[in-house]
């Protein structure tokens, strides 16, 4: 369950769900967040994306999808502190997807990206706790 900021440019809601799949060899995130208006008097959108997390020899790899035509591949580095989605060095665009454990349970999670020869740049952030089944 996503925990909105209020700030703007940042998701009205949002909402995450993990399921291991195919006898349990892959993760899949599906991922939907409410958007507001971009202008005043615009509708607020809706940003769909499925990220699919799979084991590659002694580490993970993921590729992310969503419902603008995205398409990004990373390699998955995983500690007892974050999780870090980095699109592989001399990709044309850089991303960053990271989750950061806190100590109450939750994650913080923030995407960023990097305009070619830039450094990367945080482009939204937030906050995520289970939900109780």
């Amino acid at each position: 369950m996503g925990e909105p900021s209020g700030r703007p440019g940042e998701p009205l809601s949002s909402a995450a769900a993990f399921e291991l799949q195919l006898k349990d060899g892959i993760l899949v995130r599906r991922h939907v967040a409410q958007l507001p208006a971009r202008a005043a008097g615009a509708p607020s959108t809706v940003h769909e994306d499925l990220l699919v997390i799979w084991p590659d020899g002694d580490g993970f790899r993921a590729t992310s999808w969503d419902n603008e035509g995205h398409v990004i591949a990373y390699v998955v580095k995983a500690t007892a502190e974050a999780v870090v989605f980095d699109t592989e060095p001399g990709a044309p665009r850089r991303f960053r997807l990271e989750y950061r454990f806190r100590p109450d349970g939750g994650q913080a999670i923030t995407f960023s990206f990097a305009r070619p020869g830039g450094e990367l740049t945080p482009y939204t952030s937030g906050g995520a706790h289970r939900r109780a089944r």
